[in-house]
């Protein structure tokens, strides 16, 4: 079977891989233009999986060639026929209305009710996918106390609570892999001795500080409308979430919950062996899960 999957913008290219495990037995041929893997995350992906890239062009002849295609976002313009199946990302006004009524959300927030509340027309098939897939034939458990904070953050969201946390927990590093300031400069997290920050940077080093790290940060600013792509890494990689309760009861997310401040975790060393490797096996289970509903879901599309 020829799975197509295209886009023509500079970002969810992380959308990927999750497709690639679902249809890893597959002919899979990636369509999108030069210079908009901006971070090299294909040729990361090209580690883990097999598929063909293509850049000279994305045009109607990729449907007609292929049994299925794929758009990574739905307002995407590069490409728009009935056929296609599109990740919707976000359901606001804003976000142009594709014409296609295939539709992958990535979270629980968009269904087929928020999406006809917004777009008012059309009869969608919606279909809640989580992202997860298998970066690594074997994932072993992290010894080494780290935690990892990887996302779209501002220098001014780094506030006296999560200061504070990382000040309480000083037996740990934290790594912060950010996005989102154009001067690419986090002056606050300067001159602390257990953190480092790594803005922009590209993705081989991504998956090496995932891999090394015990825990993942999710963000305490995070939005109850559209998926944040830390969720989706820390299933993937098998990482214990420390997340907003609230977040964690709508995605049904194994992890540690705090209910509006990261201080509310606590000294993350009183995690004895025994509850961390009852959070490991939880997160490897949900991410077996989910991959096994995502092949189902798929079959509807074919």
């Amino acid at each position: 079977m020829k799975i197509a999957i295209v886009g023509s913008f500079d970002y969810h290219f992380e959308c990927v891989p999750f497709l690639l495990e679902v249809f890893k037995d597959e002919n899979v041929r990636i369509y999108t233009l030069k210079k908009k893997d901006k971070y090299n995350d294909l040729i990361e992906f090209k580690k883990m999986y097999n598929f063909d890239v293509f850049l000279d062009g994305i045009s109607k002849e990729i449907i007609e060639s292929n049994d299925l295609t794929i758009k990574l976002t739905s307002n995407d313009p590069c490409l728009e026929d009935e056929r296609i199946v599109s990740i919707q990302h976000w359901c606001n006004k804003v976000v142009k209305k594709t014409i296609s009524d295939r539709i992958l959300s990535l979270t629980p927030y968009i269904n087929k009710n928020s999406w006809l509340n917004v777009y008012k027309t059309g009869n969608p098939e919606v279909y809640y996918t989580f992202p997860a897939y298998n970066p690594l034939k074997t994932i072993k458990k992290v010894e080494e106390k780290v935690v990892t904070f990887i996302g779209y953050y501002l220098n001014k969201q780094f506030d006296k609570d999560i200061l504070d946390f990382i000040k309480l927990n000083e037996d740990y590093t934290f790594n912060f892999i950010v996005r989102g300031e154009k001067s690419r400069n986090y002056p606050v997290l300067k001159g602390i001795k257990n953190v480092n920050c790594y803005n922009n940077i590209e993705g081989e080093k991504v998956v090496e500080l995932l891999k090394s790290a015990r825990y993942i940060l999710s963000k305490r600013h995070i939005n109850y409308d559209r998926f944040s792509g830390q969720l989706g890494l820390s299933v993937s990689y098998e990482k214990p979430l420390l997340v907003d309760k609230r977040t964690m009861d709508v995605y049904k997310l194994p992890g540690i919950s705090f209910e509006k401040k990261y201080m509310e975790l606590g000294k993350l060393s009183e995690i004895d062996d025994k509850k961390y490797d009852e959070l490991w096996n939880q997160v490897k289970k949900f991410k077996t899960d989910a991959i096994k509903k995502n092949i189902e879901i798929f079959k509807d599309f074919i």
